[in-house]
């Protein structure tokens, strides 16, 4: 059964209410009982899963960059020897080599141009610039909690959260 099932049947239980005595049946109360052992053993089982997802996580937490030094040095090396192809043959003038089934190393014009910038943006105009605006979040919430007035459209919420202990 699932937990939303657990608790469904948990309040039909409690809705089972005897309209002349005020008080819920011996079946009901029984039931009731037991959903809530059944209630007990799911949320610890889901607790358990969560512990053990959690603990993957942190383990790939970990794991994932020291995998990302370990392809820094194969990669390094294949950009240093493509870079060294790419010499030679811009010495020799050639476009294209024929390594037979290892491969055809070649020189490609890029599909898109570079563009480089080295001086102050402030100079360019206008339209040679990109503006990006955005909500200053972190004034908003120092505003909210001195309770001063926010912005129009601006919601914020203090919500809440499941902590395992």
């Amino acid at each position: 059964m699932t937990l939303y099932t657990i608790d469904t049947l948990i309040v039909h239980c409690l809705s089972c209410v005897d309209d002349e005595t005020g008080e819920i049946p011996e079946a009901a109360l029984i039931e009731l009982e037991n959903l809530e052992m059944d209630r007990v053993k799911k949320v610890s089982a889901i607790v358990a899963v969560i512990r053990n997802q959690q603990a993957v996580a942190d383990m790939l937490e970990i794991t994932i960059p020291r995998l990302k030094r370990m392809m820094a040095a194969p990669s390094n090396t294949v950009e240093r020897l493509k870079s060294y192809i790419y010499s030679s043959m811009k010495l020799h003038g050639e476009k294209k080599i024929d390594c037979g089934p290892v491969g055809k190393p070649r020189i490609q014009a890029n599909s898109q141009p570079s563009v480089k910038f080295t001086g102050d943006v402030d100079t360019l105009e206008k339209k040679w610039q990109r503006i990006t605006v955005e909500l200053n979040k972190s004034a908003v919430v120092d505003a909210f909690k001195k309770g001063e007035e926010i912005p129009e459209h601006v919601t914020v919420e203090t919500g809440d959260h499941l902590r395992l202990g």
